[in-house]
């Protein structure tokens, strides 16, 4: 069967942003590998706030798995700072 040109190009679409959001994903490691938990949050806050899609969903996910990783202590420092950033991508 084949498949008709404007499914084609979705198909197509759909690809090169799933092939943009896992480059995005291993950039962003590699140069978070370096900082601390909390620096690393933040570098991802400004990604997240300054790029747009695939590359901010990249970050977001990278930022959910760092807030994951914190003790209680460091994620109510930081909480403050991330919240908006997150509204403000939702909002989107």
């Amino acid at each position: 069967m084949l498949v008709s040109s404007p499914v084609r190009i979705v198909i197509y679409i759909c690809t090169i942003f799933q092939e943009v959001s896992d480059l995005a994903d291993e950039c962003i490691s590699l140069l978070l590998k370096t900082q601390s938990a909390v620096k690393r949050i933040e570098i991802l806050m400004d990604v997240v706030d300054e790029s747009e899609f695939p590359i901010n969903l990249a970050a977001l996910k990278l930022q959910f798995s760092e807030l994951q990783c914190l003790d209680s202590n460091d994620v109510s420092q930081i909480l403050t700072k991330v919240v908006p950033s997150l509204i403000k991508v939702g909002a989107m």
